[in-house]
């Protein structure tokens, strides 16, 4: 049980989020975009793009949800009909 606990956690620490922009509630999302501010009078050349760039990140850590990544272990190509084929190939020479 140590050992599985330990390769638990070792995993969870490996998994790797992104966003799922597809499941982001655009009415919600358009609705809080229309109350926030997203301009200031008294602001020189830079700061209105800093303005708007934190509204948006705010706006999509809040709408867009997180999902852990899973690694790939195997590559790509290899399927269980390879590891069967193999496994064949390696008795048939035995």
């Amino acid at each position: 049980l140590r050992s599985n606990g330990r390769q638990e956690i070792e995993a969870s620490e490996d998994l790797k989020l992104r966003r799922r922009y597809g499941r982001m509630n655009a009415k919600c999302l358009q609705a809080a975009a229309q109350t926030m501010v997203w301009s200031e009078a008294n602001y020189g050349i830079v700061e209105p793009w800093d303005l708007i760039r934190d509204n948006l990140l705010n706006l999509t850590n809040s709408f867009a949800p997180l999902y852990p990544v899973k690694s790939r272990t195997t590559l790509p190509w290899w399927s269980s009909r390879m590891k069967k084929a193999l496994i064949r190939k390696r008795a048939a020479w035995q």
